[in-house]
């Protein structure tokens, strides 16, 4: 007679924003659901690392990464940048003023890459958003039409999160 053995820690899985399964990482059971669910959907677990104006940090889950995503310098300021495991592309930044954001995505290197479209309402369409870039002392100016609320921008992040692809959940400009 054979005993399966549950044991932990568990495997949160997860697709865009919504949790679909707490697993043990090493049971049968889960092994085989995360095999039939890689089949199904093409979802792969994956971990991100995160550098901010403070320093790298890890995230493998869509709370840990909006947790780090959040950390403000002084005056309401951060920036990030974003990617998968120990690869060098696809790359995402991050730019952070107060609830305004802007986004880059970097598909592979060379490529000057793609930014968010459209903008916010209320903002003036051919003005610029101050945001800070590699520390608080650094600043620059970014056309209103690529500034994001700083929630959807999150969203793009944990999609990225969940996929190397560009993200669909905005429109996007290729440079």
């Amino acid at each position: 007679m054979s005993v399966m053995a549950i044991i932990s820690p568990t495997t949160e899985w997860v697709i865009g924003n919504k949790i679909i399964a707490h697993l043990p990482s090493y049971s049968t059971v889960g092994q085989r659901w995360r095999s039939e669910h890689r089949r199904e959907t093409g979802f792969t677990r994956m971990s991100m690392t995160i550098w901010d104006f403070g320093g790298r940090h890890q995230a493998s889950s869509p709370s840990e990464l909006e947790l780090i995503l959040r950390k403000r310098y002084e005056p309401g300021v951060n920036g990030f940048w974003l990617w998968h495991d120990n690869e060098k592309h696809p790359t995402m930044s991050m730019l952070v003023n107060g609830d305004l954001a802007t986004l880059g995505y970097f598909p592979r290197e060379s490529h000057p890459g793609f930014t968010p479209t459209g903008g916010i309402a209320g903002l003036d369409k051919n003005g610029t958003t101050r945001f800070n870039i590699d520390a608080v002392e650094q600043e620059t100016e970014i056309w209103n039409e690529q500034v994001v609320p700083f929630s959807t921008a999150v969203s793009v992040a944990k999609d990225f999160l969940a996929s190397k692809e560009l993200p669909p959940s905005i429109e996007w400009t290729e440079l």
